[in-house]
């Protein structure tokens, strides 16, 4: 009566990716609050928007030494570079966020537009959500075409997509059993119509 409907895999990949904490929309809203802010603090201290992609792209390069230093044992990374690594990591984020030249008063409007408290002095991914969202949405279309492959890429992918994917349901019913459906329930009205008819007739 049912079958794999590779239309179904997508939007419960879609729907999950949506409300993920990491990858979902409110995670795309701060991300492009965090951005706004960088660059008001940096009109705030005079620099122009070619300054702050500098200084952005300064610290994401900073933040991907440190991530992938953590994939190193102790024995293929010393502790001091590590430490480096760190340090560099951090003065690249006070650098970004630095409020040098703001006023205090230009800042206590930050806090309030921007909820500085909230966005500010935070790490910035260099990748969007939305965009990873639609990557990872787009692996999941090339291994659409089966339901065991679609049961692969999710067991595969339980990062993003959670544990529980084993209990999604990825079948629709069948068109030809749908049609089965209908012909039953037109041929029941038929004859019905037919009986009233003759029950008519008769009178």
């Amino acid at each position: 009566m049912k079958k794999y409907d590779p239309d179904i895999f997508l939007q419960l990949v879609r729907e999950h990716l949506e409300e993920s904490e990491a990858l979902g929309d409110e995670a795309q809203t701060i991300h492009e609050k965090q951005l706004a802010l960088v660059k008001k603090v940096h009109e705030l201290r005079g620099l122009d928007n070619e300054v702050m992609q500098t200084s952005l792209k300064a610290y994401w390069a900073a933040q991907e030494k440190v991530s992938h230093s953590g994939a190193f044992d102790t024995y293929t990374l010393a502790r001091s570079s590590r430490e480096d690594l760190t340090k560099a990591r951090n003065e690249a984020r006070n650098h970004l966020w630095s409020t040098e030249g703001i006023s205090d008063e230009q800042h206590d409007r930050l806090i309030e537009e921007f909820d500085w408290y909230e966005i500010g002095d935070t790490e910035i991914a260099e990748q969007s959500p939305a965009t990873r969202r639609q990557e990872i949405l787009d692996d999941a279309r090339w291994h659409a075409d089966s339901e065991s492959e679609a049961h692969k890429w999710l067991q595969e992918n339980e990062e993003h997509v959670g544990s529980d994917t084993c209990e999604w349901n990825l079948r629709e019913y069948d068109i030809h059993f749908l049609f089965t459906c209908y012909a039953i329930a037109l041929t029941t009205t038929l004859w019905r119509e037919h009986l009233a008819n003759q029950e008519v007739d008769a009178a």
